[in-house]
């Protein structure tokens, strides 16, 4: 319900990235999309989000790279930070994998 909330009051004032564009939108849009598709159960979102879900953890997983990378001399913070971040990306890869198999299989 935060979510939620926090999501409509960027709409409201209107605060968007520098980059221009307004990903509380956008993120209010995959809110309706992840609504829907547990109300009607979608076969075609499935596919969609198991595709998005695999790259959108392969994208973190870079920037996870890229953030251990900035370390200058690398501490325990950094390989904690790596080690962290890329289990939990790894983690999505894996569920973006199991929900496109499950798919598959019932072809």
């Amino acid at each position: 319900m935060f979510f939620v909330i926090t999501i409509f009051i960027d709409l409201v004032n209107g605060q968007n990235s520098t980059s221009g564009i307004n990903w509380a939108f956008i993120s209010l849009a995959f809110l309706i999309l992840f609504s829907l598709q547990f109300v009607f159960q979608i076969r075609y979102f499935n596919w969609i989000f198991g595709v998005i879900l695999i790259l959108a953890s392969i994208y973190f997983s870079l920037a996870v790279l890229s953030e251990f990378l900035d370390f200058s001399v690398p501490n325990k913070d950094a390989y904690s930070l790596l080690t962290v971040g890329f289990l939990l990306c790894f983690s999505g890869i894996i569920l973006g994998i199991l929900i496109l198999r499950s798919l598959i299989k019932d072809i």
